[in-house]
């Protein structure tokens, strides 16, 4: 039971923004399963909507995952209380603010509200990647040096413009730091010329959640400290109104 599980799971984690789409022999590969156990595994999946199958026979996410992801938004209570402070906040700011949870992988926007139209753009639901986001960093700060060490190895840090780190012991060094700070900054390394910084969101004292705040460079170099404080007073807010017990801006958990 506990391995047919595992395997289901290996099966979801196959299937990104840059690989939406795969086949039961190239899954099998990647997953050095055999090709008829794959197929089994694949079709069980698309049977309760966590797969669908497409006409050439090739699988992609079922729709089932997107139901289960809006009910775990609403049933977290956190949804509907970042949707109300993100558009609060930013409408005093003027510039893009997120509320972000880790799914495992990468990071999911439950939150997002700011100007629209740029360079830099947001819906809740969308897919953003650890290593070269604040949000990601602040996020995996939180865990288990040893659970970190295994998404690194697996996905890489692959550069998306020509300041993302992929140096991992740098990256190490700056996960330590945001450990000590309870504060991720990021330059220009998801999306060219925009500039973020993120804290972290607790429920008791547990790290649930992050809060960003992204500005073009030019703005965010001026206001980097009014943008730390407003992530601040937002995630202090949301942690808050989840019951934390411990301050919000002292700095994830200690692994």
């Amino acid at each position: 039971m506990l391995s047919t599980v595992a395997r289901t799971g290996r099966v979801l984690n196959l299937f990104t923004s840059d690989r939406p789409e795969w086949g039961v022999r190239e899954a099998a590969e990647i997953l050095g399963l055999p090709k008829s156990n794959t197929h089994e595994l694949m079709a069980s999946m698309a049977r309760i909507g966590l797969l669908r199958r497409t006409a050439a026979g090739r699988y992609r996410l079922g729709w089932r995952l997107l139901t289960m992801s809006s009910d775990l938004l609403s049933g977290s209570g956190l949804e509907a209380k970042a949707e109300h402070l993100v558009h609060r906040f930013s409408a005093h700011v003027g510039e893009i603010i997120t509320v972000g949870a880790w799914d495992g992988l990468h990071v999911v926007c439950v939150a997002c509200a700011g100007p629209h139209g740029g360079a830099l753009d947001c819906r809740a639901g969308s897919i953003l990647p650890g290593h070269a986001t604040a949000l990601g960093k602040l996020l995996m700060a939180g865990l288990p040096d040893d659970a970190t060490e295994d998404i690194v190895a697996r996905f890489g840090m692959p550069k998306l413009t020509a300041e993302t780190v992929d140096d991992v012991p740098f990256f190490e060094r700056q996960l330590e730091a945001i450990r000590g700070t309870g504060m991720a900054y990021e330059h220009s390394e998801y999306v060219p010329g925009y500039d973020c910084v993120a804290t972290g969101v607790y429920h008791r004292s547990d790290l649930v959640a992050a809060v960003s705040v992204a500005a073009p460079e030019e703005r965010f170099a001026v206001r980097r400290e009014e943008f730390g404080a407003a992530a601040r007073g937002i995630a202090r807010l949301l942690s808050e109104s989840l019951g934390a017990s411990r301050p919000a801006d002292t700095g994830p958990p200690t692994n």
